[in-house]
């Protein structure tokens, strides 16, 4: 499926530093069971391609997908004119355990009442990535 080249998850610095963060999320997302992808599968969601790779699916919560968006985008991991629209790029990426596609209007009630206490391995997956862009 032909997609636009703007359609991926840019994240913010050089090429060593993408890859970086984009490796260590995927690490990190897997080792805490969060998501069933092959890397390679993930890494062309954050790499400016011609055709749409297939979704990922997450095996968390909503609360914990919306969370890792709003932190990188917090955190500078990815760009801040993503806060307008990254739960409609959550639903063009990712698939629920459940093979089912995320509905921004379900992820927009998850955002208003997120609650931090409920993230925080997210919170430290994002700490962690905000230090490589920092090296």
């Amino acid at each position: 499926m032909k997609r636009d080249k703007s359609d991926f998850i840019h994240i913010i610095g050089n090429d060593e530093q993408k890859l970086a963060i984009t490796t260590n999320l995927f690490e990190q997302l897997t080792s805490l069971t969060l998501i069933d992808c092959l890397f390679d599968e993930f890494i062309l969601h954050f790499t400016e391609r011609d055709t749409q790779p297939s979704k990922i699916q997450w095996l968390g919560t909503q609360d914990k997908i919306v969370g890792l968006f709003s932190l990188m985008i917090s955190n500078g991991i990815v760009p801040n004119s993503y806060s307008k629209n990254y739960l409609v790029r959550i639903a063009s990426h990712f698939i629920t355990k459940e093979n089912k596609d995320f509905k921004p209007e379900n992820l927009s009630v998850v955002r208003s009442n997120l609650d931090k206490q409920n993230i925080s391995e997210i919170i430290e997956i994002v700490k962690g990535l905000g230090e490589i862009k920092l090296s």
